[in-house]
């Protein structure tokens, strides 16, 4: 008798430290420090209207280039522009100034909200790492003041 409760036991340990290991494995990385951005993604929603989001999409590769999709325009209508790489420098700094890296893997959700508003934002950068973070009615922290700050740095292009 007391062996079968050894074995099962050990069998327990085994499955919890298991469990263990593959959480944090499978947990997202915080990123401390973003550099070298390949692409940029940030998308919000400011009502429940038809078009009723915001857009800001940066590729860079030789050049780099910022798509704009304003509220109430489809996205195939957003205006496109050949950036500077000082501006994207300018990106990178705000997003350092807030630590966004380490949102990565904050995904939030008020279920007890039906009609609120989303984020979605992504940062590819060149060594190949990734920031993804994204809520409803829910925020990182920060995010108000990183949004507001985006929202200031391409202003410049509406």
């Amino acid at each position: 008798m007391k062996k079968i409760f050894i074995i099962i036991l050990i069998i327990l340990l085994i499955i919890l430290l298991g469990g263990c290991f593959m959480y944090i494995k499978n947990r997202p990385k915080k990123i401390n420090n973003i550099e070298g951005i390949k692409s940029f993604y940030y998308f919000y929603t400011v009502g429940y209207h038809y078009e009723a989001s915001i857009v800001y999409e940066i590729e860079c590769d030789d050049k780099c280039t910022l798509k704009i999709k304003p509220e109430g325009v489809t996205i195939e209508d957003a205006s496109i522009y050949e950036i500077d790489k000082d501006v994207v420098e300018k990106l990178k700094d705000i997003l350092n100034k807030y630590r966004v890296g380490r949102w990565n893997g904050f995904d939030g959700n008020d279920r007890n909200v039906l009609d609120g508003n989303s984020f979605e934002l992504s940062v590819k950068m060149n060594n190949g790492d990734e920031v993804y973070a994204r809520g409803y009615m829910k925020w990182p922290r920060n995010y108000q003041d990183v949004k507001k700050e985006i929202i200031d740095l391409f202003n410049q292009y509406e």
